[in-house]
This record gives structure tokens, C-alpha cells and sequence, in this order.
């Protein structure tokens, strides 16, 4: 017993002991809460008076606040005035009063828009329809713009984006087919390819597998990249060869082959974005 008793006094002593070297370790310890707390204050304060003026915070914010307001007064002015530019109506075209279904406006949604490379003015503008074609104006300043359909007879009219050759202005191309998967998507059916800038058009050879063309655009060499969005086939991201007139699937492995968008920087590194989500949970990505 007598034992018992000695061995719970060493264990007793011996834990008040470690008891005693924490708090003495704690109250030494330099990063203690004090410590911290001043040097907050230190870094804070103002030198001068030698105390935080917490009162400055509020004028801060309030001077953010007025150059925040004034910025965004002035864009609002200056930078985002918006005028309808069409094309809603082919009265200059060949075919007067040729509306497509739904809400009459005979380009339909719009999809695509592209500047042409061989006007310096910046008036020359494709537009692409889904399900409304091709479309073209040589005077976008002016309102309203006068513009033309290119032809009403193409193989599929879900015109998605368009691009130009950089190296050759005459070459141009547009993709078919509604990247967004939405109930009433029109569904593509390749790459259009225009040699006589944009006078006559025919589907690429290679390319009729490409439904639902996200982007097509064309790199530094005139060469053609074309994103694929389709949950329906895996064409994933495609290249044409420009020169051996050849297309290559480029889709990153292990990666969704859906590519609802492409973008070239100014130094030819390419981005692209994979997978896109529907409501389907065995086809969302």
C-alpha cells in the first residue's frame, strides 16, 4: 500500500511539474498575445501621433467610393452606348420577304460576328445566324446598316462562328452548328471554306463530322483550328493544315473532347476550355 502511495506521489509531482514548465514557457514566450497585439499596433499607428487613427479608415472608403462613382459615370457616357445594327430584314437581298420561323427576323439568333481583315475602316462585318445563314454589311456605321445574305441554298444554314486568313484575306471559313445545347439547337454539319473572299462557298472535305462548331480561327501561319461542342460525337478540337490540306485531332487526352471555346494569344499559345454542362448528369462535364 505503502508503495501505491509513493508511486501516485512521483506521478503527481511529476505532472505538476510539466504543468508548471508549460505556463512558465507560455508567459516567456516572446509571440505572446501581448506581443502580437502591440506590434499590430506598431505596424498601424501612425508614427506621429503615436496611435492608430481609426477614423481615417471611413474617409478612405469614402474617397474610394467617389472614384469609383466617377469612373463609372464616365464609361457609362462614353464607352457603352449600344445601337442596333441589324440584320433584321433582306429587303437589299435577293430574296425580298424570305423570314425564317418563329419571330420572322430572317437572320434569326445571332451567333457570330466578324470584322474583315481587308477593309482598314472596319465597315465590312460577317454576321453568322443560327439557322439564318450567312450575312454581310459594307457599312456597320451606318444606321440602319444595309446588309446581304450570301446565300440561302448553303448545306446547313446554323452558321456559328467565322474566321480569316491573316496570310491571305480572300480565305475564310465559318462552322456550323449550335454550341449551346439548348431544346431547339440547331445541329451543324461541317466547315465552310470561301478562296474568293466570301463569293462563293463549299463544306471542307474531313470536316462533315464537325455538328456543333463552337469557334474556328486561324493561327499566325493561316493555319485552321476548329472547336467541337457536341455531346453526340467526341471531333474534340481539330487542325487543318494549310498546307498539306489535312485535318489532325488535337483533343488534349483524358480530357472532355467537348471544346466550347478557343482563344490564340498574340504569341501563338493556345487556350481552350473543355467539358459543358446540361441538365443530363450522364452528359454534363
Amino acid at each position: 500500500m505503502q508503495k501505491i502511495k509513493f508511486t501516485l506521489i512521483i506521478v503527481f509531482s511529476l505532472f505538476v511539474a510539466a504543468v508548471f514548465a508549460q505556463v512558465q514557457l507560455v508567459t516567456e514566450n516572446e509571440a505572446g498575445i501581448s506581443r502580437r497585439l502591440q506590434h499590430e499596433i506598431d505596424m498601424t499607428k501612425d508614427p506621429i501621433l503615436g496611435y492608430v487613427p481609426k477614423g481615417r479608415l471611413i474617409d478612405a472608403y469614402r474617397v474610394r467610393k467617389d472614384i469609383v462613382d466617377i469612373v463609372n459615370a464616365a464609361n457609362s457616357r462614353t464607352g457603352f452606348t449600344w445601337v442596333e445594327r441589324g440584320p433584321n430584314s433582306d429587303v437589299v437581298g435577293p430574296s425580298n420577304g424570305n423570314t425564317r420561323p418563329g419571330n420572322g427576323k430572317t437572320s434569326g439568333r445571332v451567333r457570330a460576328i466578324w470584322e474583315d481583315l481587308s477593309d482598314a475602316t472596319g465597315n465590312t462585318v460577317w454576321v453568322g445566324g443560327i439557322d439564318g445563314g450567312l450575312w454581310k454589311t459594307t457599312n456597320i456605321s451606318s444606321n440602319p446598316a444595309a446588309w446581304s445574305p450570301i446565300n440561302d441554298f448553303f448545306g446547313n444554314l446554323a452558321v456559328g462562328s467565322i474566321c480569316q486568313d491573316p496570310t491571305d484575306h480572300n480565305i475564310m471559313y465559318f462552322g456550323t452548328g449550335e454550341k449551346a445545347i439548348n431544346a431547339d439547337a440547331v445541329r451543324g454539319a461541317g466547315v465552310w471554306r470561301s478562296t474568293d473572299h466570301g463569293v462563293s462557298w463549299a463544306v471542307m472535305s474531313g470536316s462533315t463530322g464537325f455538328w456543333n462548331v463552337s469557334k474556328v480561327i486561324c493561327d499566325a501561319s493561316g493555319n485552321l483550328y476548329v472547336g467541337c461542342n457536341s455531346i453526340s460525337n467526341t471531333a474534340g478540337l481539330q487542325r487543318f493544315n494549310k498546307s498539306s490540306e489535312t485535318w489532325t485531332n488535337i483533343t488534349p487526352s483524358g480530357l472532355d473532347p467537348r471544346v466550347p471555346d478557343i482563344e490564340l494569344s498574340s504569341t501563338g499559345r493556345m487556350h481552350i476550355t473543355c467539358g459543358y454542362y446540361n441538365t443530363s448528369s450522364s452528359s454534363a462535364g
